[in-house]
């Protein structure tokens, strides 16, 4: 059925009643192949109308499809649109809206108006109202006017669909990834203080809603983060949520058919595209500057992370909320505690009813795996993580490997020394630099670990820094017993610091979450040196008196 253009709530209910009742009679004349007028006539006097008006009544019935709407009153006064103001000085006030109104100073509309009103003064006319301007406004096309203002990428967001129909027909067969810096503060394990806010990767399954994987660091986007959150996602979480002595309903798991990302760097490595080959994940990059194509996980993002607000140290999502709000001074939750926090709220948003779904996302879970009983073979978890790793092409040399100016050597690598120029793919953590990995033909990863086994766990990110130190003293200084010294030395003045400075607590932080990240990967902690807590009073005890002594905030034990 058609209507007449109005909203059918708009109809007045006298109106829509009188509608209502000259249906039938309308209906049985628009029926008629041939009107007479004897059919008419009986029509007029059948509802009391004038035949004219019988006319446009059944026009309009035939014109919109029929309904009780086409044939309802038109609304009294003028028409909706219609101007009372001079046709000049409406077009006028239409001209300064787009001169002085749509433009990135985003001037307000008491400015317009004093605009307007100045330049009417001058040509003598009398200056329209602050109601005239603001209708005019408001007939505007909004999603132009607000790319004026601030620009396609914010007007996009707010007036574009947000969600892309989906048509999904089974668990895993589409999953959405992204990431997000969590709006909370957290404190260092050792005195609790402010560090910085963590960033979160998240993978979602559509079909479902069920939350597959997540990952917690402090570090940037990466091919290496997303290959954590993209591990936790294919595999069982129990052992997981034990060490965190939790006892939750966390099933999803499982190899998803297509993952979706935006354009981000890191989801173009093709590192990573590989890693999602070898695996048999197709991977979807969402359009540029649609963030609208990723709806689902944006709208589960802001419905979790809402609720950090709750936490002490949130941040908030803007200062206007924040207020007077001490982020810092409040915060008191570590790295860990918080992934404790995120694992409950995972759990509370699963045994929520999703308005999409009908049902809990649990539920939907359960049903899909009632319907898909048998899910792919999972691979195995250490050459899982391995396959997303970065990667650098190096020579397999007598001596050993040279990577990032440190070398590394085992017996088995060994084996790759056959005389030719051939450069090997080696595969690294930027996480934990002790251990390397070469791929053999069998395609089985063997971990190289440091030529001189007295050298500490480092990060990539240390290695960077410190060779772009000895860089600026030129090449010569460049050789693995100064980068090592090098990167004591700043964990010296790191720990020296780290009572005084939140960047230098932040620092000590992320050095240590990622060298304990990275040793879990690589399986070589019973010959890893430990990490040594800072001394009581920093201020007075000396600091990295030992060369191989690794400073940092808080012990880590490693498993054997």
């Amino acid at each position: 059925m058609g209507g007449s253009g109005r909203k059918l709530e708009d109809i007045p209910d006298d109106d829509w009643q009188l509608a209502v009742d000259r249906q039938s009679t309308i209906r049985r004349l628009a029926d008629l192949d041939d009107i007479t007028k004897d059919d008419i006539r009986a029509a007029s006097e059948e509802l009391g109308l004038g035949r004219s008006r019988i006319y446009e009544l059944l026009a309009n019935y035939r014109k919109h499809g029929g309904g009780a709407s086409s044939i309802a009153n038109k609304k009294r006064g003028p028409k909706e649109g219609a101007s009372r103001l001079p046709k000049e000085l409406d077009e006028f006030i239409y001209a300064s809206i787009d001169r002085f109104y749509a433009r990135r100073q985003k001037p307000k509309i008491a400015d317009v108006c004093l605009e307007i009103a100045t330049d009417c003064h001058q040509r003598g006319w009398r200056a329209p109202s602050r109601a005239a301007v603001e209708t005019r406004i408001a007939r505007l096309d909004q999603w132009r006017l607000l790319a004026k203002r601030e620009g396609e990428k914010i007007a996009g967001d707010k007036y574009r669909p947000i969600g892309v129909p989906f048509t999904m027909s089974r668990a895993l067969q589409w999953v959405q990834g992204d990431h997000t810096v969590a709006d909370v503060m957290l404190v260092d394990d050792v005195f609790r203080r402010s560090i910085c806010r963590p960033l979160v990767t998240f993978f979602i399954d559509i079909f479902t809603r069920i939350v597959l994987g997540w990952y917690v660091s402090f570090e940037e986007p990466s091919r290496t983060s997303l290959g954590m959150a993209l591990h936790h996602a294919v595999f069982p979480k129990g052992r997981y949520l034990r060490n965190f002595g939790l006892d939750l309903d966390l099933p999803g798991h499982g190899v998803p058919e297509t993952i979706s990302l935006d354009n981000a760097k890191a989801h173009l490595s093709p590192d990573f595209l590989r890693g999602c080959q070898q695996h048999g994940i197709k991977r979807h990059l969402r359009p540029v500057k649609k963030p609208w194509f990723g709806g689902h996980i944006e709208r589960f993002i802001g419905t979790t992370m809402g609720a950090v607000h709750l936490i002490p140290g949130s941040t908030y999502s803007s200062i206007a909320e924040r207020k007077e709000y001490d982020s810092e001074s409040e915060a008191c939750m570590t790295i860990g505690e918080f992934e404790r926090w995120l694992a409950i709220q995972i759990s509370l948003y699963h045994n929520q009813k999703h308005s999409a779904l009908g049902v809990t996302p649990l539920t939907a879970w359960a049903e899909a795996m009632n319907d898909r009983p048998v899910l792919r073979r999972l691979p195995d978890e250490h050459d899982f993580v391995l396959h997303f790793l970065p990667s650098k092409r190096r020579k397999v040399r007598p001596d050993g490997i040279r990577l990032f100016n440190v070398f590394y050597k085992n017996d088995g690598a060994q084996a790759f020394v056959d005389g030719s120029t051939n450069r090997e793919k080696i595969k690294y953590n930027p996480r934990d630099m002790s251990t390397i990995y070469i791929e053999n033909k069998a395609g089985e990863h063997l971990a190289v670990g440091y030529k001189d086994l007295t050298r500490p766990p480092v990060t990539k990110h240390e290695l960077d820094i410190a060779n772009e130190a000895l860089l600026e003293r030129g090449r010569n200084s460049v050789n693995e017993d100064r980068l090592f010294q090098m990167i004591l030395l700043r964990r010296d003045f790191i720990a020296q610091s780290v009572k005084k400075t939140k960047k230098a607590r932040r620092e000590a932080m992320r050095i240590t979450h990622a060298i304990a990240e990275g040793r879990a990967i690589a399986k070589k902690a019973q010959n890893a040196p430990k990490l040594l807590p800072p001394p009581a009073d920093l201020d007075s005890a000396g600091c990295g008196e030992s060369d191989n002594e690794v400073i940092v905030p808080f012990e880590i034990e490693f498993e054997d």
